[in-house]
């Protein structure tokens, strides 16, 4: 599939490219074109979407021993110019002289390679520790035909021509256009005929294309067709069940009618105009998609935040991810989206008449994108409801077991996990010599939080201060557990965590399953034994010492003194170990135990109640 792209700045010079010529790396799954209004996003997205020579699309992968060869003839021939053109005068800083780069790139990663090539044209002056007086301007001539060169044969082992499907912003699925009289609406897509008219009036040049507005016949033809035909609409409406909906979802063209039909769960049908924009929008984008999944297709979706809530543009770029076939290119404003860990951003800014393109790899130019849309970091950051556990290892055990019972919800969206590192829990609950909630609420009006009891036996009284913050808590209606047993690592299956302490620490180890045990320090029968520097004797040795009232050892032989000391040094002797808690939480989420505690069950089931509510999520 496409790993890069090379747009050709003779052919597009409203396009320049920030770090790079002409070659466009780091293309995903997901790419999202970010920047302001009329940042040249969009003309970027139509550009690449254009069915002519102005634009390549380069494979992610290509045969090896082809790899390797354009990194052989890269390096021969860039080593040939550099050496002609030192005896002119002309020596490369460290940083400017490519030879190492080229070598240490993996022969395979031919990417890199025209990632390398592709700098060549940007060379100037800084470039060079020596530099005669003369134009450099023949030098530079010669490395950019060296560029074409070699991006000419890459392009031939590369170049892949894709199937493309372009979504325009305008799109709905009801028709727009009446006939003279107004009294009924034709079948005529008046979305596309508009776009092709304003941006591909060459029609050799203009990719497929959905606005949604065809979607009538489109299903009522599949409907009708194949037995593979019919199955595929029963896919597609069992994809939007599970994906998007929760609900069972039927698409019925119903006879004598211009617009689609839709039926919810147990809720009567209804037109499509009757029920939620935002719902029109996942169709008329997920539709034309999901029928095109068998067959390795560019998606190029405008802003697909258009009429969506929040969780809905969470729902929708999950199912974007279903697709392994395709890759997509999505321009958008939605801090939602740009902030996906998954995806490729491409960040568009205005620099006189050209639309410079910045791959963003790093997390604070996410952040200066998102200042500069306007974002404040209230709006991005909070979500709906916050629970407070005592450390990180925790955070990850909650998260998992959270998603495990609701995958729906989403950490960073709905909800988000931070930790108070144990006895810390005084500093942010504790007011004026007694605790209250105000720091916290002042921070989210929702939120819980999470206590370890730290009890070693069953009958052992709860700590009077967490027994207060429990009251406190649930006297305010807010979430509190206080576990019954030690800490919340005794939660988890005991198999479990014994597989995940061989995994992270390279142990065996047997622990008893005692609800009330310490997970955190483990006896390794396996391991040598340590002694403690601290012993203590006797309490007989001892009393002759005292007697001797000069410390010393005076009326004790040495042989029983010796003995003494050897059977002391042997009560310290120590084979256990402290666990990491965090690498543990990580193993064990990596095995995907079940929930079977009916207390932590029961817990979870109350926290979710209230994250769920916070969220106005209706199961």
């Amino acid at each position: 599939m496409v790993g890069a792209i090379h747009i050709d700045k003779k052919k597009n010079p409203q396009f320049d490219f920030k770090d790079a010529n002409e070659v466009v790396s780091g293309v995903g799954h997901l790419n999202i074109l970010v920047g302001t209004n009329n940042s040249g996003k969009s003309r970027l997205l139509r550009t690449l979407a254009t069915n002519n020579n102005t634009v390549t699309f380069l494979a992610k992968e290509i045969d090896d021993s082809r790899s390797s060869e354009i990194r052989q003839e890269v390096y021969r021939k860039y080593n040939s110019l550099v050496s002609t053109y030192r005896n002119e005068g002309f020596v490369f800083h460290e940083e400017y002289n490519f030879t190492k780069e080229i070598l240490d790139t993996d022969p395979t990663d031919y990417l890199r390679i025209l990632e390398i090539v592709d700098r060549f044209p940007l060379m100037n002056k800084d470039w060079f520790r020596s530099v005669r007086s003369h134009n450099i301007s023949h030098l530079k001539k010669a490395f950019e035909q060296l560029k074409d060169s070699i991006l000419s044969q890459a392009k031939s082992y590369g170049d892949v021509v894709p199937s493309i499907l372009y979504i325009p912003v305008l799109r709905g699925l009801r028709p727009v256009q009446s006939n003279s009289d107004g009294s009924s609406f034709m079948n005529t897509d008046s979305f596309i005929l508009r776009t092709k008219f304003d941006y591909f009036r060459n029609k050799s040049e203009a990719p497929q294309m959905f606005s949604g507005l065809t979607i009538y016949d489109e299903i009522k033809k599949l409907l009708l067709g194949t037995e593979q035909e019919r199955l595929l609409i029963n896919e597609f409406e069992t994809f939007l069940s599970v994906n998007i909906f929760e609900s069972k979802i039927t698409l019925i063209p119903k006879h004598d009618e211009d617009v689609l039909h839709i039926k919810i769960g147990d809720q009567p049908q209804y037109e499509v105009y009757n029920l939620g924009d935002g719902l029109q929008t996942i169709i008329s984008i997920l539709f034309p998609i999901f029928v095109r999944k068998d067959t390795e297709f560019l998606i190029f979706i405008e802003e697909p935040e258009n009429h969506l809530h929040i969780r809905w543009q969470t729902l929708l770029i999950k199912a974007l991810k279903k697709f392994d076939k395709h890759r997509f290119f999505i321009t958008t404003h939605s801090s939602r989206i740009i902030n996906d860990e998954d995806s490729s951003v491409f960040h568009c800014k205005k620099h006189n008449d050209k639309t410079i393109i910045s791959h963003v790899v790093k997390e604070n130019h996410r952040k200066q994108i998102l200042n500069e849309l306007g974002y404040l970091p209230s709006q991005i950051l909070q979500t709906n409801y916050i629970l407070w556990v005592e450390g990180p290892s925790d955070k990850i055990l909650f998260k998992y077991w959270l998603s495990k019972l609701d995958s729906k919800l989403v950490e960073g969206i709905h909800y988000s996990i931070m930790f108070f590192n144990g006895e810390n829990y005084r500093s942010f609950l504790m007011g004026e010599n007694e605790f209250d909630l105000s720091f916290i609420r002042r921070l989210n009006q929702n939120f819980g939080i999470v206590l370890d009891s730290d009890r070693k036996k069953s009958g052992e009284k709860f700590n009077p201060r967490k027994k207060q913050i429990q009251e406190l808590f649930e006297g305010s209606g807010n979430f509190c557990w206080l576990t019954r047993y030690r800490e919340v690592e005794n939660y988890i299956p005991k198999d479990i965590f014994e597989k995940a302490v061989e995994v992270a620490h390279k142990k065996i180890v047997t622990i008893s399953g005692d609800p009330f045990e310490d997970r955190c320090t483990l006896y390794d029968k396996t391991s040598k034994p340590s002694y403690s520097p601290k012993i203590k004797l006797p309490e007989e040795l001892f009393s002759i010492i005292q007697k001797n009232r000069d410390g010393s050892t005076k009326g004790i032989t040495a042989k029983d003194l010796r003995q003494a000391i050897e059977e002391a040094i042997e009560n310290t002797k120590s084979q256990n170990f402290r666990v990491n808690k965090i690498k543990i939480a990580g193993e064990v989420v990596k095995l995907k135990p079940p929930i079977k505690n009916s207390e932590l069950n029961r817990q979870l089931q109350k926290l979710l109640t209230k994250i769920r509510m916070a969220n106005q999520v209706v199961v």
